[in-house]
């Protein structure tokens, strides 16, 4: 029920990134650059896909609030490490360590 709702509120967002990715790509592809309108056109698509960042990242901890820690951990090998082998020690390592100044 989680991922329909997600799913419902995600769909304006990715329609509307991919209108102003289209409007990015009108403006690359014209005779005349008009920069102003490209600018407008990138910002909007940035935008979008900040929003639905957003979402899909509220959507994932109102996820796994509801999980035991060991389907957290599962939840975490399944986004972060699977297909990283090589790098796992490595994120590991990045994600425990302190914030550098």
């Amino acid at each position: 029920q989680l991922l329909r709702h997600n799913s419902a509120d995600s769909q304006p967002l990715i329609m509307a990134g991919r209108e102003a990715r289209m409007g990015v790509i009108k403006q690359l592809e014209a005779p005349t650059l008009d920069r102003e309108v490209l600018v407008t056109e990138l910002a909007k698509a940035r935008e979008a896909d900040v929003a639905l960042r957003a979402l899909v990242d509220s959507t994932l901890a109102q996820f796994a609030s509801t999980l035991p820690q060991e389907d957290r951990q599962k939840l975490v090998d399944a986004l972060y490490l699977r297909g990283q082998a090589k790098g796992k020690d490595k994120f590991i390592e990045t994600a425990g360590s302190k914030p550098r100044s």
